[in-house]
């Protein structure tokens, strides 16, 4: 499990993510919604909420990734946005995660 601050990545998203930001969606909401609620397009809103969503349902980089790409549609935006936003938003990745 990738960590920061000892919490699990759910609660690192929810914590780094300011309540000052316009949020497209609001955190307890997005983290409900189904893969099928997902938009995975080339838009900037719904990449980033894509991108979210993928680091609020998983819990290391590995799973987060995955789920970017399962989403289907511009999944290499999706993954490319989860992979670089996972360690600012959440933790330093681990060594072990850069051998997929």
């Amino acid at each position: 499990m990738d960590l920061k601050n000892g919490k699990a990545i759910p609660q690192a998203v929810r914590d780094n993510v300011s309540s000052s930001h316009q949020k497209p969606a609001d955190l307890k909401d997005l983290e409900s919604f189904s893969a099928e609620r997902i938009k995975s397009t080339g838009y900037v809103v719904d990449t980033l909420e894509a991108s979210l969503w993928c680091l609020l349902k998983t819990s290391s980089f590995r799973e987060a990734l995955e789920a970017a790409v399962n989403l289907g549609g511009d999944t290499d935006t999706i993954g490319a946005v989860t992979g670089s936003t996972m360690p600012v938003v959440v933790a330093p990745l681990p060594e072990s995660s850069l051998l997929l």
